[in-house]
Formats: structure tokens, C-alpha cells, sequence
């Protein structure tokens, strides 16, 4: 997960120590992210979960989308997959439907209601 540092460069101090394959990367000049919504210097990388707010750093937004499709039969298919907010790309397929969600139990609840209704 990335958490993004909307008030200066990140240097030694601004993040937690990094550890094996977490990353520090900073942008040659600020720029504008869409999963936050705001100008960033840069981010932190990290596979583990921060006190974010310790470092005054904002975490990417990130959701959870189902691609679905009812077929002829009524049987339901379906993907759950996390996305991040600025890449979320449109359906391709005639038919097949997409909804995001804040959170993966949300994303499961959908599941569990579309498949009563097309029982």
C-alpha cells in the first residue's frame, strides 16, 4: 500500500524505518494523485499496515470491485479484485456489469444478495 506525503519530501524520520521491500520514492516536483485527491511530494511503500498519522502521511484509497454477470441459466460469475481509486478501468464485455465497494466484506455482501436473487 502506498501512503502519500502531501506536505513536504519524505526523508529519514518521515516514514517508519524501511524494511525489506518497502520503498521511498519522491517526485521531482509535487503532483497531483487521484487516489487521494491531492498534491503528494511522494510516497511510502510498504506491504504492512502504519500509523499513517504519526507521519502525516495519507494512505492510498483503495476498493473493492466485483465484475459480474448473470448468464442465460441464472447462474452468477463473478471476480472480486482490490483496485485502487485512480484505476478503475470500464467493463469490456457486453453483459458483464462492475460495482465498487469501500470494503471487501461490503464486495462479499453484494455477492451474497446477488446470488439469493438469482437462485
Amino acid at each position: 500500500m502506498k501512503y502519500y506525503s502531501t506536505l513536504r519530501p519524505l526523508f529519514i524520520g518521515c516514514t517508519p524505518k524501511p524494511e525489506g521491500n518497502d520503498r521511498i520514492i519522491n517526485y521531482d516536483e509535487p503532483k497531483f494523485i487521484d487516489s487521494i485527491g491531492r498534491v503528494a511530494f511522494g510516497y511510502f511503500e510498504t506491504d504492512k499496515k502504519i500509523e499513517y498519522s504519526n507521519f502525516d502521511l495519507i494512505p492510498e484509497m483503495q476498493v473493492w470491485t466485483v465484475t459480474y454477470r448473470v448468464m442465460k441459466n441464472g447462474e452468477l460469475k463473478y471476480k472480486i479484485r482490490k483496485d485502487n481509486l485512480d484505476f478503475l478501468p470500464e467493463p469490456k464485455t457486453r453483459g458483464v456489469k462492475e460495482i465498487s465497494f469501500l470494503s471487501e466484506t461490503e464486495a462479499n455482501k453484494f455477492i451474497e444478495q446477488l446470488k439469493k436473487e438469482n437462485c
